[in-house]
């Protein structure tokens, strides 16, 4: 997984949030296995994506574990970004600024 925070506007964008989609469900993910993703990635040479997150004009790179019971068949998988509401102020400009709201927005991204 790679992120990439290239926005105009100032935040940071980390692993938690993102989420695993089954189906187009989101799932409730275990942590219990977390011990057994960190032998695997350590035994692989595998690093998992930094928990500090990508700051604004920032890159990083790694591996999300998540580990959940597929049950029978096979499971159309996706993560989903959720872009919470936000209110943005505009300092300053010809009429002495202004603000406005981004609205919410689900990106899903196959896997």
């Amino acid at each position: 997984m790679e992120l990439t925070n290239d926005s105009e506007y100032v935040a940071t964008l980390r692993d938690s949030d993102l989420c695993l989609l089954v189906d187009g469900e989101e799932v409730t993910t275990t942590t219990s296995r977390i011990s057994t993703f960190q032998t695997f990635a350590d035994e692989n040479g595998l690093a998992s994506l930094p928990s500090e997150g990508a700051g604004q004009g920032e890159t990083i790179s790694g591996w999300l574990f998540y580990y959940f019971d597929t049950g029978s068949g096979d499971n159309d998988l996706a993560l989903r970004y959720t872009r919470e509401e936000t209110e943005v102020s505009v300092i300053g400009g010809p009429e002495g600024g202004s603000s406005y709201t981004i609205p919410a927005e689900n990106f899903d991204i196959a896997i």
